[in-house]
């Protein structure tokens, strides 16, 4: 008999970051027999499949001075809550991946936010 502590859980996980911007560029998603996916749908469809986690990427401020995307998914808070609450309701689990910049980051490339841009070095510090 296991505790009520342990954990079987096997993570099948798909990143779903750029699902918003591409459904906001035209894109349609449609299930195995044609069925055009609504929000939750899709969701839903992926739960179907075996997917029990999301992985949703958010940038700080993914936008330019004149309120454009760079591209690349433009995820900020508002749209991960979006696909976080459309995830949810189809019984995902939610994984939120905050890069603290404004767009791509990785171990080899991480610039500050825009918002950062008055502090010195040493603000930035502690």
């Amino acid at each position: 008999m296991k505790d009520k502590f342990s954990l079987q859980v096997f993570l099948e996980g798909v990143d779903v970051s750029s699902y918003l911007s591409l459904k906001n560029s035209g894109v349609k998603y449609y299930d195995y027999d044609g069925n055009e996916l609504g929000n939750v749908e899709y969701f839903t469809f992926l739960k179907s499949c075996g997917v029990n986690y999301i992985r949703l990427r958010v940038w700080n401020d993914p936008y330019d001075s004149d309120g454009n995307g760079y591209g690349g998914e433009n995820n900020d808070l508002a749209s991960a809550i979006t696909m976080g609450k459309w995830a949810s309701e189809a019984g995902l689990k939610v994984l939120i991946d905050f890069h603290y910049s404004d767009f791509w980051a990785d171990p080899a490339k991480q610039k500050a936010p825009k918002a950062w841009a008055e502090y010195s070095f040493e603000d930035c510090q502690g």
